[in-house]
């Protein structure tokens, strides 16, 4: 048991499901990149957009990995 409160099965079945739960969106992305299939519309664009500003680009890749919350505010793309 990893606790008075439950059986350890049981624990680590809702564990389990849970991290399943909570990275199967990033799971079907990896795979769909990994089938080598076309980038999702725009983003291209907006890595071009951030390509050399350092701060831009950091904050698009800790947006990707859910850690900032204004990685695609409007304006964050630089138009020519």
């Amino acid at each position: 048991m990893l606790s008075d409160r439950r059986p350890e099965a049981e624990a680590l079945s809702d564990y389990e499901r849970r991290r399943n739960e909570a990275t199967m969106e990033d799971y079907r992305a990896n795979l769909y990149q990994a089938e080598l299939n076309p980038p999702p519309p725009g983003l291209l664009e907006l890595r071009a957009s951030v390509r050399g500003d350092q701060e831009a680009t950091n904050r698009h890749l800790l947006g990707e990995d859910g850690a900032a919350d204004d990685v695609h505010e409007p304006g964050l793309i630089r138009r020519p």
